[in-house]
């Protein structure tokens, strides 16, 4: 339970007071943008003039906490003061600012109120209180150490320097290959001055080929140690598979037994299978794939499901499969990965005949009902058949206005305030938090409400996604419908999912690869459209009806090209030339008879971001077509055109 939960538990039911944030005082904005450019003086004199000081001063003296300014006691203190304000849900920021000038008992007080999340952050916690009570460290603390690649350097050469004679050259050793895994290629260097010189300089050499990636065959017959070296092996595989020379980065990878860092080793054993499965070389795809070693996390969850889904849909090993598809539904946090591994789950009891099994797991994947595998549970299982889509929505009404307490209209107000100033990063933290605590539903709901209020639609379209992911309430807010489309030859339904998901409907949205609007359109794409639209090939940058329009002219050419809705949006991601090498590869979504077909075209799609990317573009096609046509509800199977 969550510490601002406990906080709010007894007023649950206060009413606003006098002293509730003012949401529309640019003051607070402008004193945030002033901090976000670590102007303090300005920030603080603006924060003092705003109509809510307490609560302006507070946000600004959180980001210049934040800044690692000041020491761990000045957040301790920041937090006794402000209690409803979520302080720890920024250890990703906070842990990586621990600095040499933090004190051993800032650091332990500091994990009392936030317990560590990452291992560098709890072995630093251990060093700390072992050194105040002065006990001697044991041979798992120079372990612990060793393991560790991403602490504070100096707090890491410092350690060092106390410990030097007692740390083993293993552990050093050790230590150098784990910096070396994390890409600290100065850190590794700087450690090798505390082993043998050949080793010393063989840290050298491998640190030059990691940079420039050139001349393996020469490195390995010159230095032949390095033949059976992991990171080195690892390195040149991926460069091998990034060069499309497959057969030879398999050849590589096959003969090695053991996996240090099997997370590491996932992406290039992922491209490994995802090979296999387009040479249609299925037996080898799932040995590639079934020893990944992971144990938790995305790389385990991935792994397990795609050894199912080989298992089931290649091998005919529905058992196999089903086992496969659970380790991975367990280990997932998600709504998406729920719905995901549940649904194949029922599949493979619905190809062993095991009929009770089958509805309990598309019962299971049914309550994600706003996710791609949530959606097609529904449409397939027994029960769900005929029924309205928008009929299984879970709707809540918006609260009243007095369960909104103080502290609740404080966490609001702030996510609005940081995200008007530009600091998006915390707004969505914040915005996270909300979503994703125990709050009352209706609350949540009421929050959204408030965000709709002030006109914040990226941030509450992040905030519906947010509550999507934690069987939050449906927030039909949340998928905004009014942007005009005209010229269309699609429903309205996809241009919509495509703006959702591409932009969360930020007109200024530029991504780092220059894509730039609502639609993401790239210049290239943009000016081909100008010409047919007969509009300036510049106008999509600033103008959001052009950059639509484009993006619709756009569109639309793709899905009359490839014929079906998938591909289509599939080359809005990736490009027309990589989706026609899919189709040569795995079959024409076109000509396919069967939602199933084209299921397993899309989950053929060998990058990892694409076949996400379709599946949120379909599953938010059909909550549109429920909001704009809650009478003629349209299923995967209408929109895809099976």
């Amino acid at each position: 339970m969550y510490k601002l939960l406990e906080f709010l538990s007894a007023f649950l039911l206060c009413s606003f007071t006098a002293n509730a944030a003012n949401i529309n005082d640019q003051q607070i904005t402008l004193a945030l943008k002033y901090a976000k450019t670590n102007d303090w003086e300005k920030a603080y004199s603006l924060a003092q003039a705003s109509s809510s000081p307490k609560l302006a001063n507070s946000l600004v003296k959180f980001k210049e906490l934040l800044s690692g300014k000041y020491p761990l006691s000045s957040l301790i203190t920041f937090h006794d003061e402000n209690p409803w304000f979520p302080v720890c849900r920024f250890q990703d920021d906070i842990e990586k600012r621990i600095g040499i000038s933090s004190t051993l008992q800032s650091i332990i007080s500091w994990h009392k109120l936030c317990p560590a999340k990452h291992e560098s952050a709890r072995f630093l916690e251990n060093y700390a209180t072992s050194s105040l009570n002065n006990t001697i460290p044991s041979s798992k603390f120079f372990e612990h150490w060793a393991k560790i690649s991403n602490l504070n350097p100096l707090i890491d050469q410092q350690i060092f320097d106390v410990y030097r004679k007692q740390i083993p050259s293993s552990l050093i050793t050790r230590k150098i290959q784990n910096f070396m895994w994390q890409g600290n290629y100065e850190q590794a260097i700087y450690y090798s001055k505390f082993i043998s010189p050949r080793e010393q300089m063989l840290t050298k050499v491998k640190v030059s080929y990691a940079n420039n990636l050139s001349g393996y065959e020469m490195l390995v017959k010159r230095y032949p140690k390095l033949k059976n070296d992991e990171y080195i092996k690892f390195r040149h595989i991926r460069k091998l598979l990034k060069e499309k020379r497959d057969t030879e980065a398999y050849n590589e990878f096959a003969p090695i037994k053991h996996f240090s860092n099997p997370e590491q080793w996932w992406k290039a054993r992922h491209t490994i299978v995802r090979n296999f499965i387009r040479e249609k070389q299925y037996k080898r795809a799932y040995r590639s794939a079934v020893h990944h070693g992971t144990k938790t996390g995305d790389e385990f969850q991935e792994a397990e499901w795609i050894s199912g889904w080989v298992a089931l849909k290649f091998l005919n090993t529905p058992k196999a499969a089903a086992n496969h598809f659970y380790n991975s539904y367990m280990d997932c946090q998600y709504a998406s990965c729920k719905s995901r591994a549940a649904y194949w789950l029922a599949k493979s009891y619905e190809k062993l005949n095991d009929k009770p099994k089958m509805e309990a797991w598309y019962d299971t994947a049914a309550k994600h009902k706003m996710h791609f595998y949530g959606i097609l549970a529904i449409t397939e299982h027994p029960k769900s058949l005929n029924k309205k889509f928008f009929d299984y929505l879970p709707r809540k009404e918006p609260a009243q206005q007095n369960m909104i307490t103080p502290e609740i209209d404080n966490l609001v107000a702030s996510t609005y305030y940081m995200s008007e100033s530009g600091n998006n990063h915390i707004a969505r933290i914040l915005s996270k938090y909300i979503a994703d605590s125990d709050l009352d539903p209706k609350i949540k709901h009421l929050v959204a409400e408030h965000l709709k209020d002030r006109k914040l639609l990226p941030l509450r379209i992040q905030y519906a996604k947010f509550l999507s992911n934690h069987k939050g309430p449906f927030l039909e807010c949340g998928y905004p419908t009014d942007i005009h489309i005209s010229n269309n030859k699609n429903s309205k339904s996809l241009y919509l999912a495509i703006i959702r998901q591409e932009s969360n409907f930020d007109q200024s949205a530029k991504s780092p690869a220059g894509a730039i609007g609502l639609m993401q359109l790239i210049p290239s794409t943009a000016k081909r459209c100008a010409k047919t639209l007969g509009l300036h090939h510049n106008a999509f940058r600033t103008d959001p009806k052009a950059n639509v329009a484009k993006g619709v002219n756009y569109l639309d050419g793709l899905v009359e090209y490839f014929g079906n809705i998938a591909p289509a949006i599939a080359a809005y991601n990736a490009g027309e030339k990589a989706v026609e090498r899919w189709i040569r590869e795995f079959g024409d979504p076109a000509t396919m008879r069967s939602v199933s077909e084209v299921l397993d075209w899309i989950e053929s799609i060998p990058y990892t971001e694409t076949r996400t990317y379709v599946k949120k573009v379909l599953e938010n096609m059909v909550v549109y077509e429920s909001i704009l046509q809650p009478d003629q509800p349209q299923f995967l199977a209408s929109l895809l055109g099976k």
